[in-house]
């Protein structure tokens, strides 16, 4: 017997070693080896290099075929090229406060917030098929019920465009993919199957996929963000489970759509912005608040995205199970993620360097102990006599172990809605892949490495920019104005690393309402972050000079 078993664990191990991968420790006390787990497999360079690029073909085109909600291609681009005497369209307009310049697929996408594709493929933005996509990164085609389909993928809330760079993995700073599903919510209500099938010219196999995303659709729950830029991606899960069984694979009974159990996120606000991803590869605890305490993150972000899409929870462990190599790739894709490095959009000069030194110094006395260590170039050997590009570079992340969370007074509302959260450690799904939530107190102090490329700061993007960030809670601006990121010198303040405030706000910014951010609401406040930091004993320890040596600083991260 003992034989046997020897010769099963060795066939096993065979297995795992010819497909190039070893199943991470997705604890919160998993040892991270200084620099982070970046190849997380521990893939040969030839497999993983590979396998990242399936990663991020699954992060612009959503794999999951048997995701909840998928909505008939070419029926409802009929829609756009019908007039207002169509109800449904009339209806959109009614709903939707700028239908009117909704006229094609594409402005439905950009509405949405979907970037467009670069002109060219890149090793970080690969092309299905190396043929550049017709429709905007995150936009996914999907054959299914024997018909084409459409539906939103990653790249929807973890893109960006940076000057005319696209980014995968940076936060969508305009994303509107909870406004997205309750928009989709209220119209699927309204336009019954009949009205689908006369309005739209529909064939049956366009109507079953319709009735089929009309059906899971009973099963989400939904709600706006407070903010353009924040998402409700907690809110969406748990208000959705309310709205099924209470049982371990949280089935699908059509009594919960009618009479949801009672959840406090349907008025309490935990809005915060989506994760940049390459954060990931130092981190044991995983979201801004560290709640994820073990499991693979995507693996928990594939089970949340389809609670939030009225799927079934058998037939998605199915679809898991069978596709596990999808969920590696998009795994290694996340962990392999590069930040932006400020200098390729802006000069590396010398007295850049003689400044990001002298902050480095403040760093060390003010942030290091949260934030971690970060070695640079002209601390090398002979480093000082490098070309100054190769000074300001990071040599070594050296991050906290373990993953820490920490109280610094910031708007604690996020962290306290994890609590609806919870309930899904009950379920089988999540037990079967080690997947546990635990509430904390407080949030992770993240590694900042890109941190320059993150404005606005917060979990809640309650500050501008860092020099607001290092201003003393209550010497802070009350709300500010947010734009794109297309001009560097228009739309970015170099000196304070954000968005401009006062009388540098871009004008045409002021002309969209949506694009202000007023700190003094629920869930969106500013405070924190100061005291006990670079306010000691209610004297602030900074003066401008060292703030602004420790930007120029934390520039080169």
């Amino acid at each position: 017997m003992g034989k046997l078993l020897f010769q099963i664990l060795l066939i096993f191990a065979s297995i795992f070693w010819l497909s190039g991968w070893t199943e991470p420790n997705w604890s919160e006390n998993a040892p991270i080896p200084i620099g982070g787990r970046e190849n997380i497999y521990q893939m040969s360079d030839s497999e993983w290099a590979e396998s990242v690029r399936q990663g991020r073909l699954h992060a612009l085109h959503y794999p999951i075929e048997t995701t909840g909600i998928i909505l008939p291609l070419r029926a409802l681009n009929a829609l756009f090229e019908t007039d207002d005497s169509n109800p449904i369209r009339w209806f959109l307009k009614q709903l939707f406060r700028d239908f009117n310049a909704i006229n094609s697929f594409d402005d439905l996408e950009a509405w949405i917030g979907l970037n467009e594709y670069p002109e060219e493929e890149s090793v970080e933005i690969p092309f299905l098929n190396h043929q550049r996509p017709s429709h905007r990164m995150g936009f996914t085609i999907l054959k299914a019920h024997g018909t084409q389909g459409f539906t939103i993928s990653c790249a929807q809330c973890h893109s960006a465009n940076l000057f005319g760079t696209r980014v995968l993995g940076l936060t969508n700073r305009f994303s509107r993919a909870n406004e997205y599903f309750v928009k989709g919510k209220q119209t699927l209500k309204f336009v019954t199957e009949n009205r689908f099938r006369w309005f739209t010219q529909a064939s049956p196999e366009e109507i079953d996929l319709f009735v089929r995303a009309k059906e899971n659709m009973n099963y989400v729950g939904v709600k706006s963000p407070i903010q353009l830029g924040l998402d409700t991606s907690l809110a969406q899960v748990s208000l959705s489970l309310a709205r099924r069984e209470q049982d371990n694979y949280a089935s699908k009974n059509p009594y919960w759509t009618q009479h949801p159990r009672m959840e406090k996120l349907e008025t309490f606000v935990a809005d915060s912005k989506p994760a940049v991803w390459w954060n990931l590869k130092y981190k044991t605890r995983w979201l801004s608040d560290g709640s994820v305490i073990s499991g693979n993150p995507i693996f928990t972000n594939f089970l949340w995205n389809e609670i939030g899409r009225g799927s079934d929870l058998m037939e998605l462990e199915g679809w898991l199970e069978a596709n596990a190599d999808k969920v590696r790739e998009l795994t290694a894709a996340v962990f392999s993620t590069q930040a932006p490095r400020y200098f390729d959009f802006f000069e590396a000069t010398e007295e850049h360097l003689i400044s990001a030194k002298r902050g480095y110094q403040v760093y060390q006395k003010t942030c290091a102990k949260c934030h971690g260590v970060y070695l640079k170039g002209w601390m090398l050997p002979n480093g000082e006599q490098l070309p100054v590009l190769q000074q300001l570079e990071t040599t070594l992340v050296d991050y906290r172990q373990p993953t820490p969370v920490m109280n610094v007074g910031t708007d604690p509302q996020r962290y306290l809605g994890m609590s609806s959260l919870e309930p899904l450690n009950d379920l089988v799904i999540s037990q079967k892949a080690g997947v546990r939530i635990q509430v904390q107190n407080g949030y992770v102090p993240p590694p900042l490495v890109g941190i320059w490329a993150r404005w606005p700061y917060f979990h809640n993007n309650s500050i501008p920019n860092l020099c607001e960030l290092l201003k003393p809670a209550n010497k802070r601006v009350r709300g500010f104005y947010m734009g794109e990121a297309q001009d560097k010198e228009k739309d970015f303040d170099s000196q304070c690393n954000g968005y401009p405030v006062g009388k540098n706000v871009p004008q045409a910014w002021k002309m969209r309402r949506e694009y202000y951010f007023f700190t003094r609401r629920p869930g969106s406040s500013n405070i924190g972050h100061d005291k006990g930091i670079f306010v000691i004993d209610g004297k602030n320890q900074l003066d401008e000079g060292m703030r602004q040596d420790l930007i120029r600083f934390l520039q080169t991260l």
